[in-house]
């Protein structure tokens, strides 16, 4: 079995304020985190103003979006697009596969992997958006991404690519997505720690 060091996308520190708040929830059984929306990124806040920090995930589930708690997991497959049973099936090779001779691009190397399962072969390069969905179907891509792909409103944008390069495209800004939520979350955690480091002071966060 490959084994691979933990690729977490919440800081430890950031990871107890969030549950303190009510902002994050415990770590699940399909291993993502129930995050609010306005802690997703910097600009987050402002985008969905909208949503009450007072809300809960048990009484306002749209306030809130699952996150993998790693990066490198089943969770995060399905997280960027594929459905749950291809993810149990990628995932599992994956988990079999060599180890990999340079860790530092370990997490770039599970996406590429991880695309390898969009078979080109059975790519389609006609506007019909019924054999873009028979594609993706036969690729076990979640309804959720290709109803974002086949959304009307891209469709002039979308003539302009296959449909396995919109679905890979639409996989990789999912993917980077993630690395933006984990950047968040450790300036919120250092952010948190140099506040802390100050006489009199116990947190920065606050509810309102």
């Amino acid at each position: 079995m490959f084994r691979h060091p933990p690729t977490p996308i919440f800081a430890a520190g950031d990871i107890a304020e969030l549950v303190r708040l009510g902002h994050l929830t415990a770590l699940g059984e399909d291993g993502t985190r129930k995050l609010h929306k306005r802690r997703l990124n910097p600009f987050a806040d402002r985008e969905y103003s909208d949503r009450s920090l007072e809300a809960r995930s048990t009484t306002d589930p749209d306030a809130f979006v699952a996150i993998p708690d790693q990066r490198i997991s089943k969770a995060t497959i399905k997280y960027i697009g594929f459905k749950q049973e291809k993810a149990d099936r990628i995932w599992y090779q994956w988990e079999n596969w060599p180890a990999m001779e340079f860790p530092h691009k370990l997490e770039w190397a599970f996406l590429d992997y991880v695309l390898e399962y969009i078979d080109c072969s059975r790519d389609v390069y006609e506007e019909e958006d019924s054999a873009w969905r028979d594609a993706m179907d036969s690729w076990g891509i979640s309804l959720d991404l290709q109803d974002a792909i086949l959304d009307p409103l891209f469709k002039e944008i979308r003539e302009a690519d296959t449909c396995a390069e919109w679905v890979k495209d639409s996989m990789r800004m999912r993917f980077r997505g993630l690395e933006v939520i984990r950047k968040t979350s450790q300036d919120r955690e250092k952010a948190l720690l140099d506040c802390r480091s100050q006489p009199g002071v116990t947190n920065i966060a606050s509810d309102d």
